[in-house]
């Protein structure tokens, strides 16, 4: 089912780019990504312009531009009739360290928005006159630690951080905020350690999503992630939003509906822990009917459990709904489309790079926590049970409405949606594509949007 998800990003891939994403970055990164995981080697050649531009359905001119950047970069050699080789990164020329920052990402596994990510972290970066140098974890801790330990050593000018879990190498990350070295943790939040940090607003969109289902008539919702809370915080804040969401609607906690398991983080980035993890799943789904709806931590836990589904003659949204959270490519094109939330990831790292550069400006500039708004996407995954309320009692999300957190940081958004108008367009046949809420004015109190997704 994994690999399915790949083939389908791959279409994805082909179609026209969404937001303001360059295509030629696209396509860059893409390249960067399978150097890093070793599918070209150091000598290998690449595929030539016309032959990138066929495979990703771009103009020879985009893919001229890609490999021009490589070159430039020094991530690869150009050889006159010949065609574009990868270089050896033994050799590599690199630009000074004073104009680099590097940005460490577990690349690959369940790690969504990556391209995305990188796209605006390199623009943002290019605006300063930075070159930016990607490491690829692979969602190894013992890679990641090795790769911290040689930027502290290579004095580059700062690192963008994107932990694959919230409780490794607190001992490093101490160590740069204490010697004020220019470092931005995105999409996990380091407790007790005083240092810059961009994320989603994960806890809210985590209790938006709980609150849709709820207002479906949904009341038997499992909560499910591969991962023990107490390793990812990211998935930690999902949990405590669908709590929020059980409380204000005077629903319990079922902790028998609550599933994650307690095999350790070592285990959260392999493929088949993650199948039999969502098997798990489905089969209490299949055993429990009173169990109506699935809530996953990420979309790709949500796809694997679709296909689980499948295999076990479960029908969705009819026998059970299931959502997820990050709003991935895919999830639009998958049978039935997705019900999620989307993260900004671009957002984050055009926030997060800004803020590195604030940060290598001035070391001494108080910390900042930048949460970044959410939107709750509802397509075909969850269906609305019989009699369900049409209007649910609307309430003040229990941890309050976005807010600055640090000098210079924004979260801005809107008045909460109306709920109930979400539910009656899901009751109309046909599902009008595209079906947008009225956007809030700027300066409006709450950050929450609402909309409907296609397909």
């Amino acid at each position: 089912m994994i690999k399915y998800i790949y083939e389908v990003c791959t279409v994805v891939a082909a179609r026209a780019q969404k937001g303001t994403t360059t295509k030629y970055m696209v396509i860059k990164q893409k390249i960067l990504q399978m150097i890093s995981e070793g599918k070209y080697k150091p000598g290998d050649r690449l595929p030539s312009e016309n032959e990138l531009a066929a495979m990703y359905r771009v103009s020879v001119i985009t893919s001229k531009k890609t490999l021009e950047e490589l070159a430039k970069d020094g991530c690869i050699y150009r050889i006159k009739g010949s065609g574009s080789f990868v270089a050896d990164p033994r050799h590599r020329k690199k630009p000074e360290q004073a104009n680099r920052i590097a940005m460490v990402l577990p690349l690959g596994g369940n790690t969504g928005g990556g391209m995305e990510l990188f796209s605006h972290v390199e623009m943002v970066a290019r605006r300063h006159g930075y070159y930016v140098s990607v490491e690829n974890t692979h969602r190894n801790c013992r890679k990641e630690r090795d790769i911290l330990q040689r930027l502290l050593k290579d004095n580059v000018k700062g690192i963008l951080y994107y932990p694959t879990f919230s409780s490794e190498n607190f001992d490093l990350i101490q160590k740069f905020a204490m010697e004020k070295h220019p470092i931005v943790i995105i999409d996990k939040s380091i407790h007790d350690i005083e240092i810059d940090t961009v994320l989603s607003d994960n806890r809210r969109g985590s209790y938006q999503m709980t609150k849709h289902l709820i207002g479906c008539g949904h009341r038997s919702i499992i909560f499910a992630c591969e991962c023990d809370f107490d390793e990812v915080s990211s998935i930690r804040d999902r949990f405590l939003g669908y709590c929020d969401a059980l409380s204000e609607a005077t629903l319990p906690l079922d902790v028998d509906l609550v599933m994650h398991p307690n095999t350790g983080h070592e285990h959260c980035a392999d493929r088949s822990h993650i199948a039999r993890f969502c098997k798990e799943v489905a089969e209490k789904v299949k055993k429990d009917k009173s169990i109506t709806a699935v809530q996953l931590a990420s979309d790709v836990n949500a796809v694997e459990l679709l296909g689980q589904c499948v295999k076990m003659g479960i029908t969705v949204p009819d026998d059970v709904s299931i959502v997820g959270f990050d709003d991935l490519d895919f999830a639009s094109y998958i049978t039935p489309p997705l019900t999620t939330v989307k993260q900004s990831f671009g957002q984050i790292g055009q926030i997060a790079t800004e803020l590195i550069f604030k940060r290598i400006a001035d070391t001494d500039k108080k910390v900042e926590k930048v949460l970044v708004p959410v939107e709750l996407v509802i397509r075909k995954s969850c269906r609305v049970i019989d009699g369900a309320m049409r209007k649910p009692r609307q309430a003040r999300h229990p941890s309050g409405s976005m807010k600055k957190l640090g000098p210079e940081s924004r979260a801005r958004g809107g008045a909460e949606h109306e709920h109930a108008s979400a539910l009656d367009t899901q009751h109309k046949a046909g599902d009008a594509a595209d079906m947008r809420r009225k956007q809030p004015r700027p300066g409006e109190p709450g950050d929450s949007k609402v909309r409907r997704g296609g397909r």
